[in-house]
């Protein structure tokens, strides 16, 4: 089975992704996106318990910081990928 065949409201995150279902806020959502696109989705899925997760706003300012990580080390494959 494929992720995009996971039945709606199996999953967060393939709610978020593939079902494009608002599952938390819509900063929350947009920064689980964001992660993804930045690499990140297996962080998100090792880090969190997805049924048992923290209380919204706590949650948003996790995810800020794994994107702001995300995005740094980003940054940086991407001079030493141009110094190369």
């Amino acid at each position: 089975m494929q992720r995009s065949d996971i039945p709606k409201g199996e999953h967060p995150l393939t709610d978020i992704l593939y079902h494009k279902i608002q599952r938390f806020s819509p900063t929350v959502d947009r920064l689980i996106r964001e992660i993804v696109d930045f690499g990140g989705k297996r962080q998100l899925e090792r880090t969190f318990n997805w049924y048992v997760l923290p209380p919204v706003p706590e949650f948003e300012k996790l995810l800020q910081a794994m994107r702001k990580r995300l995005c740094v080390e980003a940054k940086r494959r991407r001079v030493n990928f141009k110094a190369d």
